[in-house]
């Protein structure tokens, strides 16, 4: 079976939303660091804290999930400006 690799935006714990599809983990990671370098929020739908995962699935009828790659973001209020922060990074290798 084939790996893909899906970036998905999980800050709620309800619900996750899927961002982004690759077919190698290195073009997904950089993709992502890259995104979240030039970006004030990813997604659309939270203002203050973001939680992204790169997620390793594979092709077909199957459950396999692996989550390989986190960035945790939050918004910082300062007096003179405001910017977002990455609190967390790196590569993981929880299993969801």
């Amino acid at each position: 079976m084939t790996k893909i690799y899906e970036i998905r935006n999980v800050t709620s714990e309800e619900v996750y939303y899927p961002m982004g599809l690759f077919l190698d983990f290195e073009t997904a990671k950089k993709e992502l660091i890259e995104v979240c370098d030039t970006r004030e929020n990813v997604t659309e739908y939270e203002e203050e804290y973001e939680e992204l995962v790169i997620v390793e699935r594979k092709t077909g009828w199957n459950d396999y999930q692996k989550v390989m790659f986190k960035i945790c973001r939050e918004y910082i209020y300062g007096d003179d400006s405001s910017y977002w922060k990455n609190i967390e990074c790196g590569d993981c290798d929880e299993n969801k």
